[in-house]
């Protein structure tokens, strides 16, 4: 049975003061030469969204755009403006096609861990014009039971600084909704093996879930990821099933997330997956702890 495409649209929140609904695209090169992220997030018990962005690539700084007090869009689209940045994501057919637009100026780290630290960077522009083509059907539901997520072909422009990207590769999109801890402790991953076999985890305190390929499987013992000296993401080793995947960091892109609740760490990378089998692989994967 086909999923309703409501789904994909917005959702009317509940009186519970930690609900929010969030979109979540990320996208890289099967090289891990290049890749990115977007994140929004639509607080309406705060009356704000938080907005993320970012760009890291092979000799190139880690460009982020990190925006803490947006205005939620207005109803029914993801569009929204602020000083010195403009984005939208927009459903174009329910689980089969999305784009991400963006315009604005963020902030370029030669150290990325200047990201959780001071936050001192150069300004830079960096700009968006993205499509999602769904690979397959979407993933029923998200861990918490509210949402869903979907891999993709990726292609489009990257615009960062005065060069442009003509970017075709690979991603995953998710959407979920509902209530939520924004400074709880979580591990998300997901990516795409050489021979096209996608992957996928989710744990936290509730419990762990993931995928490979299309069955949903155990993942037993919940991972743990290593956090280097500066406190970025340093590794995990996960088990999928019967599938035993190794994740390394080829470039960092973390994020701070300063919510009602605290200060949330997302400790992000563009890593190369391993697999006990031999497979390699290229994805995204997030430590995401309160502060």
């Amino acid at each position: 049975m086909e999923p309703d495409a409501a789904i994909e649209r917005r959702h009317e929140p509940d009186d519970d003061p930690t609900w929010e609904e969030v979109w979540d695209l990320d996208f890289w090169t099967a090289d891990a030469s290049v890749g990115g992220y977007i994140r929004l997030a639509l607080r309406p018990a705060l009356g704000r969204a938080t907005y993320w962005a970012c760009l890291v690539g092979d000799d190139r700084p880690l460009v982020s755009v990190i925006e803490a007090e947006a205005p939620i869009p207005r109803p029914p689209t993801l569009e929204f403006r602020t000083s010195g940045l403009w984005a939208d994501i927009i459903p174009q057919v329910p689980f089969s096609h999305m784009t991400v637009g963006l315009e604005a100026f963020g902030l370029a780290f030669d150290d990325p861990a200047e990201v959780l630290g001071r936050g001192w960077g150069d300004r830079e522009a960096l700009g968006f014009d993205l499509e999602w083509e769904d690979e397959a059907a979407p993933h029923l539901p998200s861990r918490d039971g509210s949402g869903h997520q979907s891999v993709a072909r990726v292609h489009g422009e990257i615009l960062v600084g005065r060069d442009g990207i003509d970017f075709d590769g690979w991603g995953t999109r998710r959407h979920r909704w509902g209530p939520s801890d924004p400074s709880a402790d979580e591990i998300v991953a997901a990516g795409r093996l050489d021979d096209g076999t996608w992957v996928h985890l989710a744990a936290g305190s509730d419990g762990a879930t993931g995928y490979v390929g299309d069955p949903s499987v155990r993942v037993e013992p919940a991972p743990s990821a290593q956090r280097t000296a500066d406190d970025l993401f340093g590794g995990a080793r996960v088990r999928l099933g019967d599938l035993y995947l190794a994740a390394e960091p080829v470039h960092h892109a973390p994020a701070v997330d300063d919510v009602t609740a605290g200060r949330a760490l997302a400790r992000r990378a563009l890593v190369r997956w391993s697999t006990g089998d031999g497979r390699v692989g290229v994805g995204w994967m997030e430590d995401r702890s309160g502060a």
